[in-house]
């Protein structure tokens, strides 16, 4: 019989990119509240790990590494700082959960992250494809920044999912 197991972080890190896609498509925008609130809880929760100072490291470290993978879309390829933000916060649960298996996050996070860039530079591909098909002209959403959240969030949630039940007992 398959059974799931989930530690709870990872349940978080779901919520949130769940959360920040929502936002996106509802407010247009991805907050802070939920951005940098979701690190600072993600930090305060290593209180509840097994070995809290590991974890605490690990948390944090697991955010870097998610921001260092994002980081050069938004100087360059104009994604918006919100964004950004929710792919730290997003990298800081994974380091968690992964803290509560004994293990780094570091690797999950890129693999996650990766993952999440080809979805998004599938979805603005076709989003400038129907786009410029529709004005009729080539360079129709140059220098416009698109939307983003809704396909990081998307592939960031298939990536953690699709590991969650490869790793399950």
């Amino acid at each position: 019989m398959f059974h799931l197991q989930i530690e709870w972080p990872f349940l978080a890190a779901l919520a949130l990119m769940t959360l920040a896609g929502i936002s996106e498509v509802m407010l247009k925008k991805v907050g802070n509240g939920l951005t940098l609130g979701g690190a600072a809880v993600a930090l305060l929760s290593c209180i509840e790990s097994p070995t809290p100072w590991n974890s605490l490291i690990l948390t944090f470290l697991s955010g870097i590494v998610a921001l260092a993978t994002i980081l050069h879309m938004h100087t360059h390829q104009g994604l918006g700082a919100g964004c950004v933000k929710a792919q730290f916060a997003f990298g800081m649960w994974v380091g968690l959960g992964m803290s509560f298996r004994m293990r780094s996050g570091a690797v999950l996070v890129i693999l996650c992250m990766v993952f999440a860039i080809i979805v998004l530079k599938v979805w603005s591909s076709m989003i400038r494809y129907r786009i410029s098909e529709s004005d009729n002209s080539a360079g129709a959403v140059e220098g416009v920044m698109l939307p983003a959240q809704l396909p990081l969030s998307l592939g960031n949630v298939l990536c953690l999912f699709a590991f969650l039940v490869a790793n399950s007992p």
